[in-house]
């Protein structure tokens, strides 16, 4: 009987061992552009855990990960970085908003472009842009791409980032940052 329970014990241990290596998070992000009406899987992106950094492998746009927790995600797309909590094991997919409203710079045209597109066209008029938990991520007025008067910046958990004043002209006059007070998971 003792000699069951010993094999019977270590058939356990050795179950439960096998199943916790067994399990794990494969994590996949994807962009939505607006402009286009597209969603599309991204290849390369970086996820951050207690200074350790995970990213896809072959930019096949999984990450492999063994713990669950709360991991920074950072990418080319966004200049944000995003806090994602990660609380159960298996497939998990996450969705960011590609900007609609750009900086953009175009020194071959003639005369040089430096300003603000939106779709790839120069900004005009009222524009706001939106992260993709619904929260702003940009707002001003545009004249042929140029800035005019206030241009808000805002974090991903709708607080204020950046507010930049420029004149009639579309010239910057003053800046004034705002530091994060709390990071919230933005989708």
């Amino acid at each position: 009987m003792n000699y069951k329970k010993k094999h019977i014990l270590c058939f356990l241990a050795l179950f439960i061992s096998i199943i916790s290596i067994a399990q794990e998070i494969r994590f996949e992000l994807f962009i939505r552009d607006n402009c286009n009406n597209t969603v599309q899987k991204v290849p390369s992106f970086n996820l951050r855990k207690n200074g350790i950094d995970f990213y896809p492998k072959n930019n096949d746009g999984v990450v492999i990960l063994k713990e669950k927790g709360v991991y920074e995600l950072s990418t080319i797309y966004s200049d944000e970085v995003n806090k994602c909590s990660i609380e159960n094991f298996g497939v998990i997919k996450d969705t960011i908003n590609m900007p609609i409203i750009k900086q953009c710079l175009e020194p071959t045209s003639n005369p040089r472009f430096v300003g603000y597109c939106c779709c790839n066209n120069e900004c005009e008029g009222e524009k706001v842009d939106y992260y993709a938990n619904g929260n702003k991520r940009l707002e001003g007025y545009f004249e042929k791409g140029k800035p005019i008067g206030k241009l808000k910046m805002y974090y991903s958990d709708g607080s204020l980032k950046q507010v930049d004043k420029y004149d009639k002209k579309g010239k910057l006059i003053r800046s004034k940052k705002y530091k994060l007070k709390s990071c919230k998971k933005s989708n």
